[in-house]
């Protein structure tokens, strides 16, 4: 059986977006031998989960309950996505967040927007980046840490970084995730 990957809509985000990364994702992770599946219905947010004096949502408690939420074999993987700023325990933005091995990670799209940052709105640069981060994060639950390699495992603290990193992963990367898909972690 095939390992799944998992698009959830966490709040408002546009329908077409999960569409087109499922369709960038399923070419990107062929290889690999993943599926990848658009859940229907969108998650919602709990109000614990919106930080009202410093405006923005607590990614930690939203990955948290994914994946208490997350019913999975262990083969199986999810990937929230959801369109507002999300901070991590250090408090810092993020473009998204997993933990090593886990079934489930978190990306936000919000400041991968050229228009976050007053610039010019390139739709298919804002697709690629969201590609970008969602393949990062997956790689993290496959038990992939960052890389210096040029590969999409390279960490990115700012929207530059995503921009020069590639969209796949390097040689030695794409063997340990081979691995991780065959052996089911």
């Amino acid at each position: 059986m095939k390992t799944v990957v998992f698009i959830q809509k966490i709040g408002e985000v546009d329908t077409s977006i999960l569409i087109r990364l499922k369709k960038n994702l399923s070419w990107l992770l062929k290889k690999f031998s993943l599926k990848v599946e658009i859940i229907p219905n969108a998650y919602s947010i709990q109000g614990d989960e919106y930080l009202e004096a410093e405006r923005h949502y607590d990614g930690e408690l939203i990955l948290k309950r994914l994946e208490k939420n997350f019913k999975s074999t262990i083969k199986n993987k999810l990937i929230g996505i959801i369109d507002a700023d999300i901070k991590g325990t250090r408090k810092i933005h993020l473009f998204g967040l997993s933990n090593l091995r886990s079934s489930c990670a978190l990306i936000s799209i919000d400041r991968l927007r050229g228009s976050y940052y007053n610039s010019y709105e390139d739709q298919a640069l804002f697709e690629l980046r969201i590609l970008k981060e969602a393949t990062h994060e997956l790689g993290h639950t496959f038990g992939l840490d960052h890389c210096t390699n040029e590969c999409v495992m390279k960490y990115s603290n700012n929207l530059n970084e995503v921009d020069k990193k590639p969209k796949d992963f390097c040689h030695i990367c794409s063997q340990a995730l081979k691995k991780s898909v065959k052996t089911g972690n």
